[in-house]
């Protein structure tokens, strides 16, 4: 049986990054090989996501958990639940690796090696490394499922361009990444899927779990950093279809209560939970890809707010022929219209995932 190494972000404290890791991982299983995640945690990566009550000086400490009180023993429980997740499902290479130099030093060997999706190739991200497309494997099959360039272009790429082309086999998962890695490289590069959106929603759903943590009926608004946009939306959106605006953000200040004063803030979410909130909520408010992704999956109506020149979310919805769902700043929404199921997704879907399954899969066996 080939051995099969991935490299990808599965260790930032982010759902979509640790859910497409768990997703690319289980179908590179279902294929029939053994698979494990290179445990890279790049230094820069690691600060970024130390939870603040124990990075810096203890004075630091103390003020962030003074600012954070309320919400201080949640923000301690979400930590322990992306850790718990990362460290029990996820199969980890037995040695953790924090600089390029080490990749490069260690013994680590496998027949097939895959730098994954997300934005493993936007040199923008300060946690960005040249290891995310291999440059540490002295032999083995290459293969690069779906990473994201971000905002990348062929200026930010050129210093990269050989490593790109060491690929054996190359696909991305943008349109306009396609393009700009095609110029650098001279060749045409396939578009696939989002590793998510390979497995069966089925499967999802078995890990969201039978019971919503919520009880109550919920909008819930999701972005990965502070968003004023995503709280007004939310608890507007709430506020008409008479459900609890939720929130996994917390308030940077507390006169922001008094803006948002319906919004629930619901903290102790790791990546099982998040599949959790999505799955039982009555609408999504998106500032988010992946939150796209999981609203499509579990077919909740939904708008993706502020998506702006995002070819990520753009190519998503022009494939599901949703693209009215995407709302700019401001933008009056037709709710009525917005609210309607959505069901069919992997139906529209169907054609583009079996492509990707089969790009992958004769990827790795020939």
């Amino acid at each position: 049986m080939k051995r099969v190494g991935i490299i990808t972000y599965h260790a930032a404290h982010n759902y979509g990054a640790n859910l497409q890791a768990y997703a690319l991982q289980y179908i590179v299983n279902s294929l029939g090989f053994e698979c494990e995640i290179i445990d890279f945690r790049p230094l820069r990566q690691k600060e970024i996501y130390q939870p603040g009550y124990s990075k810096g000086p203890f004075i630091d400490r103390l003020k962030f958990i003074i600012k954070q009180a309320p919400y201080i023993l949640d923000i301690i429980c979400k930590n322990k639940l992306f850790e718990n997740f990362i460290n029990n499902d996820l199969r980890l290479s037995k040695k953790e690796y924090n600089i390029g130099e080490d990749l490069k030093l260690s013994d680590i060997k496998y027949d097939c090696y895959i730098s994954g999706s997300d934005q493993i190739w936007n040199t923008f991200l300060p946690d960005f490394d040249p290891s995310y497309m291999l440059s540490f494997v002295k032999s083995g099959k290459k293969i690069a499922y779906a990473p994201s360039l971000g905002w990348a272009t062929i200026k930010e790429l050129s210093p990269y361009k050989n490593l790109i082309m060491d690929y054996d086999n190359l696909s991305v998962r943008e349109k306009e990444g396609a393009q700009q890695i095609g110029l650098l490289i001279q060749k045409d590069v396939p578009v696939t899927l989002d590793p998510t959106l390979l497995v069966d929603p089925v499967h999802w759903n078995n890990m969201a779990g039978d019971k919503a943590l919520i009880r109550e009926d919920y909008v819930f608004g999701y972005c990965p950093r502070w968003s004023e946009e995503t709280f007004s939306y939310t608890e507007n959106i709430a506020k008409r279809l008479s459900f609890v605006p939720l929130s996994t953000m917390p308030f940077k200040k507390r006169s922001q209560h008094h803006i948002w004063p319906q919004t629930k803030v619901f903290l102790p979410v790791g990546p099982k939970e998040f599949l959790n909130l999505v799955k039982f909520s009555k609408f999504m408010v998106c500032h988010s890809f992946h939150a796209v992704v999981f609203s499509l999956i579990f077919e909740k109506p939904f708008i993706c707010i502020g998506a702006g020149k995002d070819d990520r979310i753009k190519d998503l919805l022009e494939i599901c022929q949703m693209q009215y769902r995407n709302i700019q700043f401001d933008q009056k929404i037709n709710l009525e219209e917005l609210n309607r199921p959505i069901p069919g997704t992997f139906e529209m879907l169907k054609d583009l995932r079996r492509q990707s399954l089969e790009w992958l899969s004769d990827a790795l066996q020939s």
